[in-house]
């Protein structure tokens, strides 16, 4: 009996012992049953990814009709998504599993590849319960759809060095059907891209397609050349009836404000669509003059804007993408609070060694010279050891020769630039002036798009009708009738998908001429420190400026009004501003139409030495500050209709932050490094301290009473607090995951004190408070 006994438990410990072994040698899975972050780095990079679909029987013949179809592109209706999951596989061993919805990508048929009994086709994944490593929304691409994928990567990268928009772009072995392949890994044009680049939230733009790709359908796959069955000549045809559409419909649902926005920003843009066709397939001095988008209006004639459109137009000619600058590829960011439409690149198809037909497009503007000499300046100065290193984590290996021979070759492209524009004629080169839609030119447009879409109907807005749902319903530019569009229906239009009666209501802009007047002034501070100061507002603000004791009083006469100070240099400066005191009848709450939440905004600023007072705010935040850096002496807050301080995307110093009587939040810091030595925050409605969207903050000391919530930390933050004294709150402490893009929070207190609350803490499973007390 004893020796049986010994033999059981012999047997049971020798089974645990082989599940210990089993274990330890087998990858570690993270299943995400709710948000979780797959995360990437240095040390902890993507081995593999497999791509799982759950229905592979319908996924199959999904694939088989895309096959059999006899057409040169993949027709719409077999990109449909399915359900299905992700398998990364890092280099450390670890496995992480994701839920997705994933699609066919591609127009044409290389993101389509049949061989050997088996299918190669790039993807369009949509993860559903999580991230990788920040990015939800993504395409698996085939190698060489992108052109060169080395190149292709080296691009995205080095425009994110020059200050673009630009995908996150990396190798990735991939199994999609068990077929195993290189692909790319490129994010696509989203909110959290945005993020990622210290953007705030907007509006993105591409052209509308739907007629584009419809006219292509007719076209069989044959062994004929595209000119040969007329392919070309219908693209072609196709171009000259291109609007824009809203990528991000649904953010336009968020507020009228939001809808307003949308439709002020795509008016704007198809006035640039429209004057494109002056410019189609002309001839002059030997320049040619194509579809090519006019800077000059992008950039809402502003000289520094301009010259960024102008600089991204040059990189993309001397690494040969200028695919990226056709009208079906653009893709733009609605930048709000600058007033322009900042460029995102896609599907630039690079080959940086090609050399040939390095030539000027027409029209240019007045300043494309001064933007090659910064374009020039920007690329010596770019640190090579740290761009070798992120290429790297993009799993691009180039050595020290590569990368300066890509860098050679892309100056030498530009000095080939430099002689075609100082031999342009200045006669032919578009000036500064403002360029306006006339009804001819109108008249055009409408009628190139019919010749494409029989069915179309255009929708205007009327200039003096903001903020309501009346619309001119048109079947050409003078015969239209009034209509009401409701709130789903004005953002459908917008993402090109509103179809009533068979017919597609097109969304063209304001009536008559697209073009809408600013209402933001501007004071310049030049008796302050020249031209370091730049500060806008509208109606309902006045000021003035006491030199001699370098204090700058706003006042709010009108409820919401807004004022801003944008690309300034503030020193030994003391700003007050002084709210209207009524919280009734918000009008633009949320934000204005420059998207400001601020009664009172700092943007793209640096501050030395400064104080900032606010009382009686009635806006969405009391002070917003947003891209901004350097040392805040003090910031004190009083009597907020939202939240008091909200900063966002920033690196900077404060000593001291006074805050009493918030309706919402006391402070809220996202996306950016911050180090605060004193915090006293009294009655805030919900939150004293937030902290969100990756954010790292250090904090000497912390006071909060008389809150919901004392301290947040949550979506990939992380708060280091030495002293934090909490009373008269519901919860203490919060630390928690609360967008799919992002994972949990982390708090880490060295002396913690909190008295007279009903819960200690809200934690989650991806989250950490850590009390060292």
């Amino acid at each position: 009996m004893k020796h049986n006994s010994y033999k059981k438990k012999y047997k049971v410990i020798k089974i645990l012992l082989t599940l210990i072994i089993l274990l330890s040698f087998s990858p570690k899975i993270l299943h995400a049953k709710n948000n979780v972050t797959c995360k990437l780095s240095e040390e902890n990079q993507i081995e593999k990814i497999t791509v799982k679909v759950y229905k592979n029987k319908n996924w199959t013949k999904n694939n088989i009709r895309i096959l059999i179809s006899n057409t040169r592109t993949i027709p719409k209706k077999l990109r449909k998504r399915f359900k299905g999951e992700l398998q990364v596989q890092y280099t450390g061993g670890s496995l992480c599993v994701l839920k997705a919805k994933v699609r066919q990508n591609g127009d044409f048929k290389d993101h389509f590849i049949y061989i050997n009994n088996n299918i190669k086709q790039s993807l369009d994944v949509e993860l559903t319960n999580g991230n990788l490593g920040g990015i939800t929304n993504f395409k698996l691409l085939l190698d060489g759809t992108r052109g060169n994928s080395q190149d292709e990567i080296f691009l995205t990268e080095l425009l994110r060095e020059l200050n673009f928009i630009s995908p996150r772009t990396q190798f990735v072995e991939a199994y999609v059907n068990e077929m195993r392949s290189t692909m790319l890994i490129q994010e696509k044009s989203a909110k959290e891209m945005l993020e990622y680049h210290g953007k705030i939230e907007s509006a993105i733009f591409e052209t509308n397609e739907n007629d584009f790709f419809k006219s292509l359908e007719k076209f069989v796959n044959n062994n004929l050349t595209s000119d040969e069955i007329g392919l070309n000549a219908s693209l072609e045809k196709a171009k000259k009836g291109q609007l824009a559409r809203q990528i991000n419909g649904k953010w336009s649902l968020k507020s009228p404000m939001h809808l307003e926005i949308s439709l002020r920003a795509l008016s704007n843009l198809n006035l640039v669509y429209i004057n494109s066709l002056n410019n189609f397939n002309q001839n002059s001095n030997n320049n040619t003059f194509n579809d090519n988008f006019d800077n000059t209006l992008l950039g809402k004639q502003n000289k520094k804007n301009i010259i960024k459109l102008d600089k991204y137009y040059l990189v993309l000619k001397a690494t040969n993408a200028d695919h990226a600058l056709e009208h079906n590829n653009r893709t733009f960011y609605w930048h709000k609070l600058e007033n322009y439409f900042e460029p995102i690149y896609y599907d630039g198809n690079p080959l940086i060694y090609k050399n040939d037909n390095i030539e000027i497009d027409l029209p240019v503007s007045s300043h494309l010279g001064e933007a090659l000499e910064e374009l020039e300046k920007s690329l010596i100065n770019i640190d090579l050891e740290t761009f070798k290193k992120k290429l790297s984590n993009r799993k691009l290996n180039f050595t020290n020769q590569e990368i300066q021979e890509k860098m050679k070759i892309i100056n030498f492209n530009l000095s080939r630039l430099r002689t075609a524009i100082d031999n342009l004629n200045s006669d032919i080169i578009l000036s500064e002036r403002e360029k306006k839609i006339n009804q001819s030119m109108m008249e055009e447009a409408l009628v190139n798009k019919k010749e494409n879409n029989s069915g179309a109907l255009f929708v205007f807005k009327e200039i003096d009708q903001d903020f309501n749902s009346h619309f001119l319903l048109c079947k050409n530019y003078n015969h239209c009738e009034k209509i009401k569009l409701n709130k789903k229906e004005q953002s459908k239009m917008l993402s090109g998908n509103l179809f009533q009666n068979n017919q597609e209501y097109i969304y063209v802009g304001y009536y008559p001429d697209l073009q809408i007047k600013s209402e933001i002034k501007k004071f310049n501070f030049v008796s302050y420190r020249n031209d370091d100061v730049n500060f806008y507002y509208n109606d309902g603000i006045k000021f003035n400026f006491d030199k001699e004791k370098n204090e700058f009083n706003i006042f709010q006469f009108k409820p919401e009004a807004r004022a801003y100070f944008i690309n300034s240099k503030l020193k030994n400066l003391n700003i007050n501003f002084n709210g209207y005191k009524n919280f009734n009848d918000l009008k633009f709450f949320p934000f204005d139409l420059k998207g400001l939440t601020g009664c009172l905004t700092f943007f793209k600023s640096n501050f030395e030495n400064v104080n900032l007072k606010s009382q009686d705010s009635n806006c969405e935040d009391s002070l917003n500050l947003v891209n901004v850096n350097g040392k805040i002496d003090n910031i004190v807050i009083s009597n907020s209709y939202s939240d008091a301080l909200d900063i966002d995307f920033s690196n900077i110093n404060i000593k001291n932050i006074v805050i009493k009587n918030s309706k919402n939040d006391c402070v809220d810091v996202s996306a950016g490094i911050y180090n605060f030595e004193f915090l006293d925050l009294d009655s805030c409605g919900d939150k004293g301290l937030s902290v969100g969207e990756k954010s790292k903050i250090n904090i000497k000391n912390i006071n909060v009473n008389n809150s919901e919530l004392g301290i947040a930390s949550k979506d990939g933050s992380i708060a280091n607090i030495f002293n934090v004294n909490i009373q008269n709150v519901d919860t203490c402490l919060g630390s928690y995951n609360k967008k799919k893009e992002f994972s949990g929070g982390y708090i880490k207190i060295n002396a913690f004190n909190c008295i007279n609350f009903i819960k200690e803490n809200i934690l989650d499973s991806q989250s950490r408070i850590l009390l060292e007390n």
